[in-house]
């Protein structure tokens, strides 16, 4: 069977995000408690590329923290990652497939049971205006680019505009 998604969109990818509870002045009637969103500006995303790919050992013990994991797990963690960069993670935040980030989720953030993982895509008819002005050699843009197929298990949560 054909997943229907994959007639009408192209995947940009998958991102590991910790949720945010609704805020108090957020319209209950209209939000749920609970908000996801592909937007870094809302949401937590994980693995934090700013840390991982940064030369600071203080920023990358303070992740080590706040992820749970021992040094060991945080350098496989990081070999993990350059090795999967540029086939099932991609920068920034990136994954390629939903296979891959549930298996980095159960090899690395196995301490962060708050974590979901979710999915961008864009509708076929935009493709071409969309990368129009785009680096196509990284990210969402070379997921779109390759068109990608999305995982059949996918469901549409809902819309959400980015800039």
């Amino acid at each position: 069977m054909t997943n229907y998604l994959n007639e009408y969109f192209y995947l940009g990818g998958y991102f590991i995000i910790k949720p945010i509870t609704r805020a108090e002045w957020m319209n209950h009637d209209v939000l749920p408690e609970s908000l996801l969103s592909a937007s870094s500006c809302i949401c937590d995303f994980y693995p934090d590329s700013s840390v991982v790919f940064n030369k600071s050992r203080k920023k990358k013990k303070e992740y080590r923290k706040e992820i749970g994991v021992d040094f060991s797990d945080y350098n496989k963690m990081e070999d993990w990652l350059n090795k999967e960069s540029e086939n099932r993670f991609e920068y920034p935040n990136v994954f390629s497939s939903l296979n891959s980030a549930n298996e980095f989720c159960q090899k690395f953030l196995y301490n962060q049971s708050e974590l979901k993982i979710i999915g961008v895509a864009l509708p076929k008819t935009y493709k071409n205006s969309f990368l129009e002005d785009q680096d196509l050699g990284y990210g969402i843009c070379k997921n779109i680019n390759k068109a990608m197929a999305i995982d059949s298990h996918s469901t549409i949560l809902g819309y959400e505009i980015l800039g």
